[in-house]
């Protein structure tokens, strides 16, 4: 099968799985947002931060090494397997030990009875690892996303049922141990792989650099998005944190659902391409156009809808969100150029150029955030758009230097959609104000925005921007229609 007809039906997959999961997810999260207080939202999203950083190192990165191989035999990943295990046992008592040190650090002392609950996570993630590189190197995109949409479904229920059983933050900690739990069957299950009792001192090695390259950058692109979490958590309280946490959510499922099913397909394609650089340059501006078109009318539209949806889904409590929502949105055009850095670095061989680049990324992060979180929550969100903006410039230039992608290039395949997505979004504004006269449901409002916007970039688009068309054209009908094309 030809690598972008692999490419369509992973991403296809990973796009059911991701949008189950996501859609699914999003639904209880709404319910669970009109239930427990942001103040909640804001505990667990401190909690999640120490666990999400200290599960991603324990992973050595051994998913992303694993896969990147070109051949990967038995004794490679039982000596992965053997390795993650010792991580994970290390992070799961560190989160144990140091939950009162965070809780001082937070003032929050509901963080330590909450952190030793989720420690265990730590170890559940290490578990999983190896199996699901062997699925992901297959293209079993399709049982990773059953997978997913069963566990988020699972750990919804449970967290709902809890919640209105009056047991509060814990139902959403109930949550993250059942997706964790049914994430490790699952993938166990659909897996034929096993472990051996084998160990291989030059696989060990071998996984541990590349691994040590990757999850370090993970980690740094984590502490990337993280660091305004800390300062306004730390600087403003959880009740604040708790208001930002629905602005990433909601941000978090557009980009679950427009791009990341691309994202977790890619490293797999890309890889394929790693000896061809043309081809590897080529590829990538392909990914980072269609990601593109999906994502800017979605992050702008919301911006314009923010006052209808919000209180629509989360209620009167969570109006405080709307502004921060309204901020962030520009921060789409920065991601799709940084989305696929690290596949496309991964692929062409230079992993430690990630890691550098997402050194100097959190760098600029705490730089920008302590200078400007002082000052209040919207100049610190400001700050992290202008993070972004500066590290997707930096980006370009390091695909340049390492693969030849032309900046022009990529200027010719992004600008298309920017451009009718702005069009798009300078015409909803200025008519919000009429739609407000002719009706006060804000649901209905909302609808009626998506639908005009809607209607206006897929017009803008297809009859501004014929290159465009044609380069849509040129990608899909072969994949649709299922003849061979070569990568």
């Amino acid at each position: 099968m030809a690598l972008k007809r692999q490419v369509f039906i992973g991403s296809a997959w990973s796009l059911v799985g991701t949008a189950g999961q996501q859609t699914v997810g999003f639904i209880l999260f709404v319910m669970l947002a009109r239930i427990l207080s942001p103040a909640d939202f804001g505990v667990m999203a401190i909690a999640m931060i120490v666990i999400d950083i200290l599960a991603l190192i324990g992973c050595l990165g051994q998913v992303q090494a694993l896969v990147q191989r070109e051949e990967l035999d038995d004794a490679a990943a039982s000596t992965s397997f053997w390795m993650l295990q010792g991580f994970g046992l290390a992070m799961t008592a560190a989160v144990y030990l140091s939950a009162p040190l965070v809780a001082d650090f937070f003032s929050t002392p509901m963080l330590v009875p909450v952190l030793r609950l989720l420690a265990p996570i730590c170890l559940l993630q290490t578990l999983s690892a190896v199996p699901e590189a062997w699925l992901r190197r297959s293209f079993g995109f399709k049982w990773l996303a059953a997978r997913t949409v069963a566990a988020s479904t699972l750990g919804g229920v449970v967290s709902v049922g809890m919640a209105l059983y009056g047991f509060g933050i814990y139902a959403m900690v109930a949550q993250r141990l059942v997706v964790a739990l049914v994430l490790l069957a699952m993938v166990w299950w659909n897996s034929t792989w096993r472990p051996k009792w084998r160990w291989s001192t030059p696989d060990a090695v071998s996984l541990a650099r590349v691994g040590l390259d990757l999850s370090m950058v993970g980690f740094l692109q984590m502490a990337n998005v993280r660091v305004i979490d800390v300062a306004i958590g730390y600087l403003f309280g959880p009740q604040v944190l708790g208001q930002l946490r629905i602005a990433w959510r909601l941000f978090d499922f557009i980009m679950a659902v427009a791009v990341q099913p691309i994202v977790n397909v890619s490293l797999s394609a890309l890889s394929r391409l790693q000896n061809n650089p043309a081809a590897l340059s080529s590829a990538t501006i392909r990914l980072m156009s269609v990601s593109g078109t999906a994502l800017y009318p979605i992050f702008f539209g919301i911006a314009v809808v923010a006052p209808d949806v919000v209180p629509t889904l989360f209620g009167d409590k969570w109006d405080d969100a709307i502004l921060f929502i309204q901020i962030l949105s520009p921060i789409s055009v920065a991601a799709t150029v940084n989305y696929f850095l690290a596949s496309s670095l991964t692929a062409a061989g230079r992993t430690r150029w990630i890691l550098w680049q997402a050194l100097a990324q959190v760098v600029l992060a705490v730089l920008l955030t302590v200078a400007a979180a002082p000052f209040g929550v919207v100049p610190a969100l400001i700050a992290n758009v202008v993070r972004a903006s500066v590290i997707a410039v930096v980006n370009v230039w390091l695909l340049k230097l390492a693969i030849g992608t032309a900046p022009i290039a990529v200027g010719r395949a992004l600008m298309p959609p920017l451009i009718s997505a702005l069009v798009m979004t300078a015409v909803l504004a200025a008519a919000r104000p009429l739609l407000v006269e002719l009706t006060d449901v804000a649901l209905l409002r909302a609808m009626a925005t998506a639908a005009v916007g809607a209607a206006l970039y897929g017009f803008l688009l297809w009859f501004c921007f014929p290159s465009w068309r044609r380069n849509m054209h040129t990608e899909i009908k072969p994949l649709l229609a299922g003849k061979r094309v070569s990568g």
